[in-house]
């Protein structure tokens, strides 16, 4: 499976389970709004005649806002791999509008592409199947709870830790094999910083380029990529299921 197909099966990640829009069926849910400083770890192997990998590593600025339903994250990283003759860069903004049903990606030089979005927003909880496993202590006092969480078929060993009193996320780490005996994926993502409010709402306004553009493909394979796994995290609840 392609770096864009794990990335829009996660932002986006958290899904092809049942959802729960409300307290019901779940452990916890995160507050309506919150914002937070991500850094995430992308590896992606394939063995057969060859050896091929990719690897991305960087950091997302992320405000998720359920009670307007909208998202807003800036990604800077750089992805690695035999298959580009050099390391390349991105530095992208992405902003979901789940009532216009519009997601806008903006690039570092400010041009814009947008696009439509299939999916409604959902709320960040963790599910009534996920397994206790273990808990501790982040700093002086954030005690912390880890659940193994099963969100599809693909995804069934998936761990995620949360903020034990805020259910807000600390960090997500999960193994996709392969079809191929020796290849396969691992997402990590730690989640720091973290405030249950969002601190300046006119960054969800899209800039003057998104008004004037039309949707276009994208020429960079790392944006594409990116944008799928972030599309998961929050639209397919990976980060609690």
């Amino acid at each position: 499976m392609s770096f864009c197909s794990h990335f829009l099966l996660l932002v986006i990640s958290l899904g092809t389970v049942v959802v729960h829009n409300g307290v019901d069926g779940t452990i916890c849910c995160a507050p309506d709004q919150w914002e937070g400083h991500m850094y995430l770890d992308y590896m992606q192997i394939f063995i057969d005649s060859n050896t091929l990998y990719l690897y991305f590593n960087g950091s997302v600025n992320v405000s998720y806002d359920y009670t307007n339903s909208r998202a807003f994250y800036t990604i800077v990283g750089t992805e690695i791999s035999p298959l580009i003759p050099k390391p390349e860069p991105l530095n992208k903004t992405y902003i979901f509008d789940y009532k216009k049903n519009m997601q806008y990606a903006i690039d570092s030089d400010g041009s814009c592409e947008k696009s439509k979005i299939d999916q409604n927003m959902t709320r960040q909880c963790v599910q009534d199947s996920g397994i206790l496993k273990s808990s501790g202590k982040v700093g002086d006092n954030i005690i912390t709870d880890t659940y193994i969480l099963t969100l599809s078929e693909s995804f069934n060993n998936v761990r995620g830790t949360i903020q034990r009193d805020s259910c807000l996320p600390v960090h997500m780490v999960y193994l996709v094999g392969s079809d191929n005996p020796d290849s396969g994926s691992v997402f990590s993502l730690d989640v720091l910083s973290t405030v249950p409010r969002i601190k300046n709402p006119a960054i969800f306004t899209p800039p003057s380029s998104c008004l004037k553009t039309s949707r276009k493909q994208s020429n960079s394979k790392t944006s594409q990529q990116l944008e799928t796994v972030l599309t998961e995290i929050f639209q397919k609840r990976m980060l609690y299921g």
